[in-house]
């Protein structure tokens, strides 16, 4: 099973944020079940 988090860069964030949001979509994407990409919003 291969899941995915993205995060859409901001040039208003830091890339800590970034991280954050996309470490937080994995997480989504893995409690979703696996297989899957989620996006950050």
């Amino acid at each position: 099973a291969v899941s995915f988090g993205v995060c859409c860069v901001d040039d208003s964030a830091s890339p800590e944020d970034w991280l954050g949001r996309a470490d937080e979509a994995l997480y989504t994407a893995k409690s979703d079940g696996g297989d899957v990409a989620r996006l950050a919003s």
